[in-house]
């Protein structure tokens, strides 16, 4: 009696291993549809045609290899197609220093020691003044969401599992990737010199805006970045205002008289 129990129970167990169900597959996210290179710069083309300027206070943190990171706050001021002010604010938010190009001239001036400068708007310029090594008509392209793209042709859309990868070839050698997420909206454009990263600037807490009757998904957070240098910029902006009217006269500074 005793070996038929111990049988039985380990044919119930036996039994039991036998059925224990297969673990369900992981849900796969869904593929998003293949778009055409067209469909991926939609938003882009509608930047190009509504938006000409931006103003607004914005939140500056410079980071760079080796130090600690320096915070501003800014106003900030951008035009298109070439125009740019900076202004960053002191303790009692009045303009300390002031950096200012109209696309073919850039200027600086330190209020306090009354410092002024005035030289051509080139990267290496711009460099001197706020370590940024950008021509100042490509950083008005690519705070207004207007970067330099390869010809439509050039380039090439892959599907990827949260959103859409294109490259292509610019017109000077360098390769350019532009990464959209799942929305169709720019969030990273990539320029590679030599399979080198020479610049990366991400895009990201869109908000909708309202321009001539269309609504229109636009930034308020940049961040630029230069891996050859090690060094970033983050640029968040609370409200920014888009088209607001700009004289040309706030992009040219002039000398302080004394």
């Amino acid at each position: 009696m005793r070996r038929f129990v111990i049988s039985a129970l380990l044919m119930f167990f036996a039994l039991c291993a036998c059925s224990v169900p297969e673990r369900p597959e992981k849900n796969q996210a869904p593929l998003l549809p293949e778009l055409s290179i067209d469909d991926l710069l939609e938003g882009q083309r509608r930047c190009e045609r509504l938006i000409t300027s931006l103003r607004g206070l914005s939140r500056a943190t410079l980071r760079e290899e080796g130090r600690s990171p320096a915070k501003s706050s800014q106003a900030l001021l951008v035009q298109w197609p070439a125009s740019a002010r900076v202004e960053i604010l002191g303790l009692l938010g009045q303009p300390a220093l002031v950096t200012a190009s109209n696309g073919r001239d850039l200027f600086a001036m330190d209020i306090s020691h009354r410092a002024f400068y005035e030289g051509e708007a080139s990267a290496e310029n711009l460099e001197r003044l706020v370590r940024l090594r950008l021509d100042p008509a490509e950083l008005t392209r690519l705070m207004l969401m207007r970067p330099t793209l390869p010809e439509t042709s050039r380039l090439r859309v892959s599907v990827l599992t949260d959103g859409y990868l294109a490259s292509g070839v610019m017109p000077d050698g360098e390769t350019a990737r532009l990464r959209f997420d799942s929305r169709r909206r720019l969030i990273k454009v990539t320029y590679l010199a030599r399979n080198e990263t020479r610049l990366e600037v991400e895009y990201g807490a869109f908000r909708d805006f309202v321009l001539a009757g269309e609504t229109l998904a636009f930034p308020t957070r940049w961040q630029v970045s230069f891996p050859a240098r090690k060094t970033r910029i983050t640029l968040q902006m609370d409200k920014p205002e888009l088209n607001a009217p700009l004289a040309e006269r706030l992009f040219c500074l002039e000398a302080p008289q004394g």
